[in-house]
């Protein structure tokens, strides 16, 4: 955005139109540049996003006419949930990448999208201020009361209490995920909420949660592919 009025810098846009939108996009992005839009129908695709500051325009215009949104940016971003939360209504696929957890950002919930039943997300690594992973709440993630199909991947840090209250919800409390029927989780062993570096025994628990969720939703007759992946530095 231009500092001193607030107008996009993009300079092209490709894009294909079920309908039109409630503010023509002129409004938002008079210069847009490599930006690939294409809406056809009630789909919204965004191929080769610069940055995540021009997401919240087009959640803005297409707000209460998407039934899925597709997001895929240039290169890694920070992103959280927060940029789709005008879509709860309607919302029933959501697939973004390549994304890194949001420095100072917490806001994760999907709680109140209860039409949501595909989320696919593609994670990249995030470092602290003091050099320590960046763990993703991807119980959060999970509160969508409706989800059937959960693919996460990519450099996926979650700390291990976190995963901890995922595994008793999911086959303890099973007040998440209960109506999935197809997961895959692609984790790295790091990343502590609590710790620069991560215990060893902290990794331990995290495969004898993930194994356990595994066993759980296979005997349920879940397709669950749930695998550790080494961290690209």
């Amino acid at each position: 955005m231009d500092e001193h009025n607030d107008e996009s810098r993009l300079t092209h846009i490709a894009h294909k139109l079920w309908e039109d939108v409630r503010k023509p996009l002129v409004n938002f992005f008079p210069r847009v540049n490599q930006l690939q839009i294409e809406w056809c129908p009630e789909h919204l695709t965004l191929t080769n996003v610069p940055e995540s500051d021009y997401i919240d325009n087009f959640m803005l215009a297409y707000e209460r006419k998407l039934l899925g949104v597709t997001v895929k940016f240039s290169n890694s971003t920070e992103l959280c949930m927060k940029n789709f939360q005008g879509l709860h209504l309607t919302l029933r696929k959501l697939v973004v990448g390549v994304i890194k957890p949001h420095l100072g950002e917490t806001f994760w919930s999907l709680r109140n999208f209860e039409s949501l039943t595909e989320l696919e997300i593609e994670f990249a690594v995030t470092w602290d201020t003091i050099d320590a992973i960046c763990v993703v709440p991807i119980c959060d993630l999970f509160l969508a009361p409706n989800l059937e199909k959960v693919k996460l991947f990519g450099q996926l840090a979650v700390d291990a209490e976190h995963l901890q209250e995922v595994h008793e919800r999911i086959v303890f409390s099973r007040n998440i995920l209960r109506r999935v029927k197809d997961f895959e989780m692609r984790l790295i062993k790091q990343g502590s909420a609590f710790f620069v570096t991560t215990r060893p025994e902290d990794i331990v628990k995290k495969k004898e949660f993930c194994d356990s969720i595994t066993e759980f939703y296979k005997e349920k007759g879940v397709t669950v592919s749930i695998e550790f992946v080494t961290l690209n530095l």
